[in-house]
This record gives C-alpha cells, structure tokens and sequence, in this order.
C-alpha cells in the first residue's frame, strides 16, 4: 500500500524497480511492515467499528510516514477483511490487494462440494440473526470464534426442532482442521 492520489504517484515505476530487483534474485523488504491485526475466526473478541477505523488510520501513517507499507492479513484480502475494504475506499492510499486462498476454499473441500450448485449462503455469525432470518437451504457461517457466538447463532434460530443437522468446520487450513457432525440442539456443547 502507497500513499498518495488516486493516480499510480510513481507507484509502477517503483514497482518496475523492485520487479527487476526481484528478478535478479533481490529479497522484497517492505520500508515498514504493520502486522495484520484484522478480525478474524481465530481473533476474540471481535473489533469494534470505531478500533478497525483507528486500524485503517494507524496504517494510512504508516503508509504517508514510509512512503510504502506492507499489510499482510490471514487468508483472502476479499473475504471478511473490513480493514481492506476500508482502505480500498480511502483516496489517501493506493492500495494493492493480492488474491489469497480464502478459509470458504478450505470449506467447500473439507466439504466436498460445490457452493454453487449446492446454493449455499454464506453469513457472518456475529449478524446471523439479521442475514439468515428467513433463509432456507445450507448456510456456512462464518466468524463463529467462540462458543458464546455459537449460543448467539442458536437462540436466533427459534423455528428450529433441534434435530437439524449441523457440521461444525473447525481450524480450517491448519493441520488439526476437521468435520465436526453434531445436531442443532447440541451446537454450543
């Protein structure tokens, strides 16, 4: 991420240099690096709107203060990563997102399917009861980091027999990820 206007402001013909530095076998070191400390499934409790703003802000100093910056975030920049989306928005900084895999890719494998075909809905579970009211179909949802959201997902569903099925996707792209099959009576057990 550069500072300056929406124009490159020199950025490509920096990016020209540290292409050919790379080329001859250069290591990229970033003027400044600022450590990724966007919410995420891993991260409890959940950033407020006015912390992921002093975030953003924190990085567009950093970015005016060095000219250019490095903001690494866990997964895709695309997906769930407000601090990205904020900065994308922000005309103070020329931002360079890179795709990423996505948690959702380590999902549809561990799942064996296709979101698509399957028509599945995906909801970010701190807002389930507002994006899943009414919804019918398989849902994913997402941001479920502790078990008192898990209890929050659960009482919002009131028209649930308690028999439903429910698989429970748990450290998805580590090593110890896993499918866990319980029901919905039995979700935030």
């Amino acid at each position: 991420m550069n500072s300056g206007s929406s124009d490159d402001g020199g950025f490509l013909s920096r990016w020209s240099r540290r292409k050919a530095q790379l080329q001859q076998g250069e290591r990229a070191e970033p003027k400044a690096s600022v450590p990724a400390q966007e919410p995420s499934a891993a991260d409890a409790p959940q950033f407020t709107i006015e912390e992921i703003r002093a975030i953003v802000e924190a990085l567009i100093e950093a970015a005016n203060e060095h000219g250019e910056i490095l903001y690494a975030v866990p997964g895709s920049p695309y997906v769930l990563e407000t601090t990205v989306q904020m900065l994308r928005a922000d005309a103070r900084v020329h931002v360079r997102a890179l795709p990423a895999m996505s948690f959702l890719d380590s999902a549809w494998r561990l799942l064996g399917i296709d979101p698509v075909n399957e028509s599945v809905r995906v909801v970010d579970g701190h807002r389930f009861a507002e994006q899943a009211a009414g919804e019918r179909g398989p849902l994913l949802v997402a941001q479920v980091h502790d078990k008192w959201v898990l209890s929050e997902i659960k009482l919002a569903f009131e028209e649930s027999s308690g028999d439903e099925d429910v698989v429970i996707l748990h450290h998805l792209g580590l090593a110890d990820e896993r499918a866990i099959h319980t029901t919905w009576k039995d979700l935030d057990r």
